[in-house]
């Protein structure tokens, strides 16, 4: 008696891997999007532009690069593609989250980004 596949060429029976931290994925990815635009909300809450200026900048950066990555590991699952995904995502949330995290600053009126 043949089991299921036995003479399937290799490559065809190979079970999907689980994407990219299963369910938890999305909930996590937005809310890494929006962390630098509510720090440096919170900030200028309090009237700390210095460190609201280092979380639109740097917290922007860090951002991009995890929800980029995560992007990139969760679309596809070739080394290659991940690369260069990431290489195209990265820039594009960057972008994103430095926009957000200046919306957030001008919402108090704050000229930290002007100087």
């Amino acid at each position: 008696m043949e089991t299921p596949g036995q003479n399937d060429p290799p490559g065809q029976l190979e079970s999907k891997p689980t994407p990219f931290l299963g369910g938890k994925f999305w909930p996590l990815f937005f809310a890494l999007m929006m962390a630098p635009a509510v720090f440096t909300f919170l900030a200028q809450s309090i009237r700390m532009e210095d460190t609201s200026v280092f979380s639109a900048i740097y917290g922007s950066g860090g951002s991009a690069i995890l929800c980029g990555t995560g992007l990139a590991l969760r679309i596809t699952q070739r080394i290659e593609l991940r690369v260069l995904f990431s290489l195209v995502f990265i820039p594009l949330f960057y972008g994103f989250c430095f926009f957000t995290s200046m919306m957030a600053c001008n919402a108090f009126g704050s000229s930290s980004f002007a100087r």
